[in-house]
Formats: structure tokens, C-alpha cells, sequence
């Protein structure tokens, strides 16, 4: 786990950066529960060593070449503004952050659909980030 910091105190900003998947899943998790894996201000450094500390994944020190993360897409619900603007202000280079456009149902009618050829729920059960009014989407690697 790295703890990046950009900017002068008073108002440095900083964030936790994973390195390895099961980092990825800790801040991920961290995020469903609702607690912030990023900060401003000089306190918000010690807070998060603490975090880190805690998740089991102790910050690594400076020696370390940064690994970068692969590119993500943060979908935001509709109505979060504060949150959406907060995530803007940390997003790195390899995120991008989108409205979810859904509005309704895509079918029109009340009318049965037919015949049901799938054999299986389509839908998968939302993240929990959802419920904190965003999600992540991980594209894999592309090999070089």
C-alpha cells in the first residue's frame, strides 16, 4: 500500500493507492463501509497510516517504484452531487467518473415479454459501493 501526497501543507491532499489485488479489495471494502481512503490536511496523513495499518496492509516505504493501476471507470448515482465532486478532486489520469444515465426500465409496456429463453437472473445484485452512491468498474490489463 502506498500513501500518496500531492500539494503544500495546510491543504495537502492525500489517498491510499493499492499495489496488489487484495489491497484493491481492502479499499474497496473500505468504501462500501462508507470511510474515506483519501483526505486533506497534514492530520489526514496519520489517519491514514492508521487505516492502512488496520487493513493489514502497512504503508510501504519511499524505496518502492509506484506500480501503475490499471484504468477504472466510477459510475456515480443520481442526486450525489457532493460525492461526485469529491471523487473529481482525487480522480488520477487512469479514472474516469460518469453520471449513471438510467432513469427507468428500458421496456415500455406492461405487456409480458414472450417467451423467457434465459435460464438465469441476468442481474447480479449491486455492489455494496452502490449503496454509498457510486461503483467502480476495473478494466483487466492490456498486455504490452
Amino acid at each position: 500500500m502506498r500513501l500518496i501526497m500531492v500539494g503544500d501543507p495546510p491543504s495537502i491532499r492525500v489517498w491510499l493507492e493499492a499495489e496488489t489485488r487484495e489491497e484493491t479489495l481492502a479499499l474497496q471494502a473500505c468504501a462500501a463501509r462508507g470511510e474515506w481512503t483519501n483526505g486533506r490536511g497534514v492530520d489526514a496523513i496519520a489517519k491514514l497510516r492508521a487505516l492502512a495499518d488496520q487493513l493489514g496492509h502497512p504503508i510501504k516505504g519511499p524505496g518502492r517504484p509506484l506500480q501503475s493501476a490499471p484504468p477504472c471507470l466510477v459510475v456515480v448515482r443520481p442526486g450525489e452531487q457532493h460525492l461526485y465532486e469529491q471523487l473529481a478532486a482525487i480522480a488520477r489520469d487512469n479514472v474516469t467518473i460518469v453520471w449513471d444515465r438510467r432513469r427507468n426500465e428500458r421496456r415500455a409496456t406492461d405487456r409480458p415479454a414472450g417467451l423467457e429463453r434465459r435460464r438465469h437472473e441476468r442481474r447480479r445484485t449491486p455492489p455494496p459501493t452502490w449503496l454509498a452512491g457510486f461503483l467502480v468498474v476495473s478494466f483487466p490489463e492490456v498486455p504490452r
